[in-house]
Parts: C-alpha cells; structure tokens; sequence
C-alpha cells in the first residue's frame, strides 16, 4: 500500500536534558555569573496608577505595570491598610469592597466622622493582583 499524502519522516527519538555541542563550538559558550548573594535581589511587585477626581468620584487614567497583566476585577477595598499583593479574594475581602465600574466610577460613602481610607486593588483568579500605593481618603 502506497501513503499519497506522505509529507515527512517518523523519527523515534529521546529528549534528554542536556546541552550537546560540537568540540570546535565550545568556545563560544560562556556563563555570566553575579556577585549578588541568593534572595538578596528585590522583585518589583505589581503596580496599580490612576488619576482620582475629588469632587466626581470618578478614577480615570487606569493602568498596570506591567502593562501586559491580565485582570478580572477592579475594587475600592476600605480599609486602613493596604492588602499585600497574592492576599486571597474571598467573601471577606469583597465586604470590605466596592466594585469600579468599567468607566471608573467609584462613588464611596461619607463617614460619619473622620477619614475612611481605599486602596484600589486588581484581582485575578481569586487573588489579590496589584493595589496601588497610596489610599484614597473619602472625609466625612
């Protein structure tokens, strides 16, 4: 029997985990290695920037960085502090919170007295994905 679409080989063959290079190349493999001691190097975390109009509640400007994260929620959290970024999204945390609309709307209730304070937090897949660094303060 005769195949009329064959286009190719069927090779068998192992992958193994290893690097094979001809002797005449090897001198042109090199390793960059650091002086910077293990753990010591700080990772940037997510951030969270917007603009925030006062008087129409409104937060315009939105974006992350970086730029190519992939969000499922934007919420005003009340609270004093900030929640840390990887902090569980569940039932308690979305009491704290409010949703923002999808043009940024966000319109926070005045206390009775004093200062309550709200972070804006991105959410993906369940966790806390970005929260910007300073709070907004909603006076009475």
């Amino acid at each position: 029997e005769v195949v009329q679409d064959f286009d190719g080989y069927k090779v068998n063959i192992r992958i193994y985990h290893d690097v094979f290079v001809p002797d005449n190349k090897r001198i042109g493999i090199y390793v960059h290695t650091s002086n910077v001691a293990v753990g010591s190097e700080t990772v940037a975390l997510p951030q969270l920037h917007y603009s925030y109009n006062t008087a129409s509640h409104i937060l315009s400007g939105i974006y992350l960085v970086p730029g190519d994260m992939i969000v499922d929620g934007l919420y005003a959290y009340k609270n004093a502090t900030a929640p840390a970024v990887g902090d569980a999204v569940d039932a308690t945390f979305l009491a704290k919170c409010t949703p923002v609309a999808n043009l940024g709307e966000f319109n926070p209730t005045k206390p009775q007295s004093g200062t309550d304070k709200y972070f804006i937090v991105a959410a993906y897949q369940g966790k806390v994905a970005a929260v910007n660094a300073t709070a907004i303060e909603v006076a009475a």
